[in-house]
């Protein structure tokens, strides 16, 4: 039989986003198969979700594609040997599986004797190939109580993002055979399969499955009918589906702006708005009122996602802020919490005039306490005007050392080897074997010493200033208006705040005054004054210092010279050919750079660096031959002699990042800087920038920000 051409091209074209974004299956699938195998028995057995026991150790899956169900096999397994028709395929299963016998193959045509395997699986490939040639071959290769487990995931049409989703993409398959059809059922109904297999049962389990917006589209572009769209067709497809992953904030546009701009109204009673999601996704208000904090906290549920907006005053101030409280219960369905942090992102972006966000899953997050602590933070105006020491200068916290983390132990790489055998196995032809990592030695710890502290005053410190090297010209009105709109309102409540200060010392020093004798009096007054003149006068922002210029250095280039699996979260994935670009020489041993669209840390000795006049050429893989089996006691053909492969390099000790906690929230008010709110993890911080202003990235997004808003960790 020969392989469907939708399928042979498809999936060849988008291997690596099939790796990328299909999902895994549920620990519960594989506790079923594990615990319910047929272990005795004299006739053969179609389970659509199998099983087989620990007695049954030698097993074949079929169209293993990239390795996502091989690889929750049970590890004590005798021997595990895959099919895959798809090169490409085949390729990516190596890189995760390197271990594993993959061998080039269809299900009409086992390269195998008969009687060989206890188990055969087919992981989301069965409506590819369910015809009654299959399932002889199948029957085949199997030892007498064998069984053959097919296995899908379906998408639950039940969540609405993912109903619409479908229904975008599901028109382009036209005749390609697919489960939800049910065309792979007739043949297990037929008297050809019963003469072959004597009973058939069907299992379903609940898989939920977190998925971020940036999967949602590999995810459908990993669907062999899509991969082969011509390009334009591609992107008309992308950007529906991009535009269906965001938050919809068109239906109730005109009850959403009437409503949030009542809330931030100071002359109206309304001063809390709650919204949420209609059964279509769109954004709409679902209650408002006028009783503040104590009224709106009741209104948060548990298994919602809600958006609230209240105005509160702050009290040492007397000015009105506007809290965004952004909520995600604890029964969220998974299905729905992938999408909050991005949808966050989309709200923050369309409601403006918010001073304080808050992110809160608990009930303790939103309490009226916890709430107007964290808008008094946010503000500065957290002190205490009856403290009896003087008022010290802000000081920044010494760099700290950066504590290296303990050595790692060796992933388990997936590899199915017989008892006795140790793990140094060869590698295949086609993908050189890696040595094992040494382990870093680790650094001296050293806990950095927190920042002094105004004992008058803990203010957000304002950013340090940046000079625009653009021209003035170049701004718009409309960030004109932004940037001049913030400074006022930075000056004004710099000015508030001041003459609350002074007039509550006042109001202190006329009691005194009057509780005690005069002469007293004048002591104590002589001695506030003194306290008072300490504290630094009113005055605006100052400003921000220039930052120096960074000259870009010239673009790099490499070549992969091994295949690389990162370990950190901060690393990228080499695959030998593959061209990095971008690279920017952290240090002497890590560097960094972009493959695929992913940029991150990778060993230097893992590449080789391009020379500018000639191009880089990838190896070529060599494709790994199939030998028939001779003897029907063998189970797989002995694989020809490995090439000879020179081991790549030791990695070397991972370089010692920077993190650092937000102690303030900012907003980026340039291209080139991010945004981050209190308590945020800034990683990869790179303080040989500039002294005033550091580099760093949070949220997946890179960019400057202001060095006295975080504190080193």
């Amino acid at each position: 039989m020969n392989v469907h051409k939708v399928a042979q091209i498809g999936f060849g074209l988008q291997a690596r986003a099939y790796e990328l974004a299909r999902p895994s299956y549920p620990p519960a699938v594989v506790n079923y198969v594990t615990e319910n195998f047929l272990k005795n028995g004299t006739t053969k057995e179609v389970l659509d979700l199998g099983k087989f026991g620990p007695d049954h150790r030698i097993v074949s899956e079929i169209a293993a594609g990239t390795g996502k169900w091989t690889r929750l096999l049970p590890k004590d397994l005798k021997r595990v040997v895959a099919l895959e028709p798809s090169a490409e395929m085949r390729a990516q299963f190596k890189i995760i599986l390197n271990d594993v016998d993959i061998l080039d193959g269809t299900a009409t045509s086992i390269p195998f004797a008969d009687n060989s395997f206890d188990l055969i699986t087919v992981a989301q490939a069965f409506h590819w190939f369910s015809n009654i040639e299959s399932l002889r071959e199948m029957h085949r290769v199997l030892k007498p109580a064998g069984s053959v487990a097919l296995i899908w995931n379906m998408e639950d049409q039940r969540t609405p993002w993912v109903r619409r989703l479908r229904k975008a993409y599901e028109p382009y398959d036209g005749a390609t055979p697919q489960y939800r059809m049910n065309l792979w059922r007739p043949v297990l109904e037929s008297t050809e399969f019963k003469a072959l297999f004597t009973q058939k049962k069907e299992v379903q389990f609940t898989h939920e499955v977190l998925c971020s917006r940036d999967i949602v589209w590999n995810r459908v572009l990993s669907k062999s009918y899509i991969s082969v769209l011509p390009e334009n067709e591609q992107a008309k497809l992308k950007a529906t589906v991009e535009d269906m992953a965001q938050v919809g904030l068109s239906t109730y546009s005109k009850e959403i702006l009437e409503s949030f701009n009542a809330v931030k109204d100071p002359n109206t009673d309304t001063n809390w708005v709650l919204y949420s999601y209609d059964k279509d996704n769109q954004l709409k208000p679902f209650g408002s009122g006028d009783g503040g904090l104590e009224e709106l906290t009741d209104e948060f549920n548990s298994s919602k996602i809600q958006y609230a907006f209240t105005r509160v005053v702050e009290p040492i101030s007397g000015l009105p802020k506007i809290v965004m409280i952004n909520w995600c219960g604890e029964g969220v369905p998974v299905s729905r919490k992938g999408l909050f942090n991005s949808h966050v992102n989309d709200i923050q972006r369309f409601f403006t005039g918010v001073h304080v966000a808050i992110n809160a899953r608990y009930e303790e997050d939103v309490t009226a306490k916890s709430i107007m602590k964290k808008v008094q933070d946010s503000s500065g105006a957290k002190y205490s005007i009856h403290q009896k020491g003087g008022a010290e200068n802000l000081q920044p916290a010494p760099k700290p050392v950066a504590t290296a983390p303990p050595p790692k132990p060796t992933p388990y790489s997936g590899a199915y080897l017989s008892k006795g055998t140790t793990a140094s196995v060869p590698a295949a032809p086609a993908a050189p074997s890696i040595p094992s990592r040494p382990t870093p030695a680790p650094a001296a710890s050293q806990a950095p010493p927190p920042p002094a502290v105004n004992s008058s005053s803990t203010v957000a410190p304002p950013p340090p200033n940046r000079r625009n090297d653009a021209p003035v010209d170049d701004l718009l009105d409309g960030d004109r208006k932004r940037i001049a709109e913030r400074e006022r309102r930075m000056r004004d409540d710099a000015e508030q705040r001041e003459r609350a200060e002074q007039e509550q010392r006042d109001r202190d020093a006329r009691e005194a005054a009057q509780s005690t004798s005069a002469a007293s009096a004048a002591a104590r007054q002589r001695e506030t004054d003194s306290k008072i003149s300490v504290a630094p006068p009113a005055q605006a922002l100052p400003a921000r210092p220039a930052r120096p210029a960074v000259a870009s250095p010239p673009a790099k280039t490499a070549t992969a010279q091994y295949n690389y699996t990162p370990e950190e979260s901060n690393e990228i994935e080499l695959v030998e050919g593959d061209l990095i670009t971008n690279i920017e020489q952290v240090d002497e041993q890590w560097w960094r750079g972009t493959v695929n669209g992913n940029t991150g840390l990778f060993p230097s000795s893992y590449v080789t660096i391009n020379d500018p006049s000639r191009p880089s050429t990838p190896p070529e893989i060599a494709s790994r031959p199939t030998a028939a089996i001779p003897k029907v006691a063998e189970v797989v053909a002995p694989p020809p002699a490995p090439r000879p492969v020179v081991a790549p390099p030791a990695a070397p000790p991972r370089p010692q990042t920077k993190t650092a906690i937000a102690q303030y929230d900012y907003e980026a008010s340039e291209d080139n800087e991010i945004s981050f709110s209190t308590g945020d993890v800034i990683e990869d911080v790179d303080t040989e920038v500039d002294e005033m202003w550091w580099k760093g990235r949070v949220n997946g997004t890179t960019g400057l920000f202001p060095a006295n808003y975080v504190e080193l960790q």
